[in-house]
């Protein structure tokens, strides 16, 4: 009998309580997140600044180079500006390679809380909390990118424009294109969420330093406002970055520091427009303008064009377009979008100063001061097919986007297959144009008023 008043309603009662109290004392300890303190080492991490275009707040993050191709990106965002002069008791450096993609899936999760400590000035520090890490990885011509925002897996040889190549169910991620730069090339890709909030992304990624341009709204027209831009690597601008980091400056060599297993690197492009015509006096005649004002011409977007084609169409150059259309340092482009494609200053109609409004014949005994282009001549490439030899990491959807064509029009003028694969080296044609070609080359002579 004494057994069973032991148990007792009110014993049983204080058991289980008993019990729940010692799990609330146990949780704290379970879910203590791990501090870690990470000393930025440039030996094998960037400082990358961002802007976004709206507010003009700046947004920080850190590249970790963890080698053989992969990277990690730790996202600050708004970093701390309170200096501190004392480091904290314990911290690591990237060069310790510890870092892996666990590291990022263990911030993710708030299992670590990360900090980087970043030195201003001799002995003063900023120590600012990681909010957000991503993973990527370059192996050959496959890149994988791992985070909460964007998950997906490219080829950058067999990519195809309008491919879903998103590993998260819940998102779907389209390669739009591929842009020259001075290493591998930017790669643009557009990202439509799932679920109660759809929202969409368009961001650039460049396989040496990650994400540089992001742009996150409900639509479209949204995001386009809500932009963040990559604006210095190092005190640098991403495309000086680039540059050094693959050798591309004038006198460099052209070995790159960056090594991803490639053999080719695209070359770099030059569409600033060359004028063929000089004066043969030294001095211009004086003129007297009168200004007219000049509407600027505007082009709407069409799928699969690119500043790049677009400079080429009008005979402007690609930081003209930019300039004109307020758009920074971006590439990015909408289909359906107005772009301005010249320039709204007014134009000018000169006269001559003196007496007579027309120009002199070349030799004729008139004071005026006579100018007239220069002969210059031109080579067979103006008139024969141009070719393009297939680099590493280029697509026949690439390809076409850089001069101007769609991938099928492509394919179709160089007798590729809907499904054939090109090859580095191979050499494709880069207009559908069947031009003549001359035997040799020809000089234009310059034309003289009054002249036969």
């Amino acid at each position: 009998m004494r057994f069973h008043k032991i148990f007792t309603m009110k014993n049983l009662i204080r058991i289980p309580v008993s019990f729940a109290s010692l799990l609330i004392l146990m949780l704290p300890l379970q879910s203590q997140a791990a501090r870690i303190y990470v000393f930025f080492d440039p030996a094998c991490m960037e400082r990358l600044e961002y802007t976004y275009n709206k507010s003009g707040e700046g947004y920080v993050s850190y590249l970790v180079n963890i080698g053989q191709g992969e990277k990690l990106v730790l996202e600050v965002g708004k970093e701390s500006k309170d200096l501190q002069s004392t480091l904290p008791l314990s911290y690591i450096s990237c060069s310790n390679g510890q870092f892996s993609q666990n590291t990022a899936t263990r911030i993710n999760s708030d299992a670590d809380e990360v900090y980087i400590i970043y030195e201003i000035t001799t002995k003063q520090y900023l120590v600012s909390p990681v909010s957000l890490a991503a993973y990527y990885k370059r192996d050959n011509q496959q890149i994988s990118y791992i985070s909460p925002k964007y998950s997906f897996l490219f080829n950058t040889q067999y990519g195809t424009i309008g491919e879903n190549i998103s590993t998260n169910p819940k998102a779907q991620v389209y390669f739009e294109g591929r842009l020259e730069n001075p290493c591998t090339g930017s790669y643009i890709f557009k990202q439509a969420n799932k679920g109660n909030i759809n929202t969409v992304a368009d961001l650039v990624f460049v396989p040496e330093i990650g994400v540089t341009e992001e742009r996150i709204g409900f639509n479209a027209a949204d995001a386009q406002q809500n932009a963040l831009i990559l604006k210095s690597i190092r005190g640098r601008t991403p495309e000086r970055y680039l540059m050094e980091l693959c050798g591309k400056l004038p006198g460099q060599s052209s070995t790159s520091q960056y090594d991803y297993s490639q053999t080719a690197v695209p070359q770099d492009y030059d569409v600033t427009p060359k004028t063929p015509y000089t004066y043969l006096d030294e001095k211009k005649p004086a003129t007297t303008s009168t200004a007219n004002p000049v509407q600027p011409k505007y082009h709407t977007v069409q799928k699969g064009e690119t500043l790049y084609s677009l400079s080429k169409r009008y005979g402007v150059s690609v930081e003209q377009l930019r300039q004109w259309n307020n758009l920074g340092n971006s590439n990015t482009i909408r289909n359906g979008g107005q772009l301005q494609v010249s320039a709204s200053t007014a134009s000018t109609a000169s006269t001559a100063s003196t007496a007579s409004t027309a120009l002199s014949p070349k030799g004729s005994d008139s004071g005026v001061n006579t100018y007239y282009p220069v002969p210059y001549s031109y080579d067979q490439t103006i008139n024969t097919v141009k070719y393009h030899t297939v680099a590493s990491g280029e697509t026949v959807a690439s390809i076409a986007l850089k001069y101007g064509y769609t991938e099928a029009k492509f394919r179709e003028f160089n007798n590729l297959g809907k499904t054939d694969y090109i090859k580095i080296g191979q050499k494709l044609k880069t207009s559908d144009c069947d031009c003549p070609q001359p035997t040799s080359a020809k000089t234009i002579s310059p034309y003289y008023p009054g002249k036969s």
